[in-house]
């Protein structure tokens, strides 16, 4: 059986973001999480001499603390600005991107916590003053106190697996939380596109809501292209053939990408983006032992909302432990 003070489940950036601060304040901590990467939806991925971001994009930073974070991680060599919002826009933010990949600023967080990828967890039970987690596997980790990051309809599935039943207005306000899903195409290409700088497009109309192009962004060797469908596609097309469905993202960005495809690869988000928000950075389910829910789904759906959530969440929690 592993023992930890703290368990973390789910290793994107809340999760890393929690687990990082509570290791800093001296907490034993151990991050699990059911895919083989971290980084969630910072993810990036690798296909011959391609190198695609076909998650998050890029970064933005509003509050003094994330700012924070993306200056060390500039200054250590691992983000760039990538580019800013166009003249005339209400704010103008710097965004930001990994300098090989999206997935950098994870690892950056994660290279000094205790880490089990591939570890799936199948129920949490309460014993006494502490929580065991049961792992698909067979293993089980017990600890002080548990932090739950996962997409909110994963986390009310295990719940009800494990058996906890949660207030009526609790219930009420995760159910209320709201997904979009997104269907990302992953293109090698023959030749460099005729995308502009900086290499991202954002489209407010038709199948497509944001193509990029991986060889002007500065992280692939070859021309490659990342496509991502708009929502009202991607949930019309969730349930269609991958190839089909990527084939017609494929054919709608064929003219602005202006070069021949050698091969693309579809992967669905199925919880790309809430939409739908709790009002809180964190909700606390269980004071003792302490249970607390965090993510980009509380308190905002960027990829600071999420790391704002994680720290939020891993303050509380100290104060729990530590009156």
């Amino acid at each position: 059986m592993l023992s930890t003070d703290i368990l973390i489940v789910g290793a994107g950036l809340a999760g890393l973001a929690a687990a990082s601060s509570l290791k800093h304040r001296g907490y034993d901590t151990l991050v699990i999480d059911k895919s083989r990467k971290i980084g969630g939806r910072l993810a990036s991925k690798r296909i011959g001499r391609a190198q695609f971001d076909y998650g998050a994009q890029f970064m933005t930073a509003r509050e003094p603390l994330f700012l924070s974070l993306m200056d060390e991680c500039e200054s250590r060599g691992l983000l760039k600005q990538w580019f800013s919002s166009r003249q005339g826009d209400k704010q103008i933010h710097p965004r930001w991107c990994g300098i090989s990949a999206m997935t950098d600023i994870a690892e950056y967080l994660a290279s000094s916590l205790q880490l089990r990828p591939g570890y799936q967890m199948a129920a949490i039970k309460r014993a006494s003053n502490s929580w065991s987690a049961h792992i698909c596997s067979g293993e089980i980790i017990k600890a002080q106190a548990v932090v739950l990051t996962q997409p909110v309809p994963q986390i009310l599935d295990l719940l009800k697996d494990s058996g906890i039943t949660l207030p009526v207005n609790i219930a009420r306000r995760l159910t209320g939380i709201k997904y979009e899903k997104c269907l990302a195409v992953l293109a090698t290409l023959n030749d460099r596109s005729k995308i502009g700088p900086p290499g991202g497009v954002k489209f407010t109309n038709g199948p497509i809501s944001w193509l990029a192009d991986n060889y002007l962004k500065g992280i692939s060797q070859v021309p490659a292209v990342t496509i991502h469908g708009a929502p009202h596609f991607s949930e019309d097309h969730w349930h269609s053939d991958r190839q089909e469905s990527g084939g017609l993202l494929v054919e709608a960005a064929k003219s602005l990408i202006g070069a021949g495809i050698s091969e693309f690869h579809v992967h669905g988000w199925r919880y790309a983006k809430p939409v739908r928000v709790d009002q809180d950075r964190y909700l606390v389910i269980s004071l003792m032992p302490p249970l607390i829910l965090a993510g980009d789904a509380f308190g905002g759906p960027r990829v600071e909302g999420a790391a704002m959530s994680g720290w939020r969440a891993a303050a509380a929690l100290e104060h729990m432990l530590r009156p």
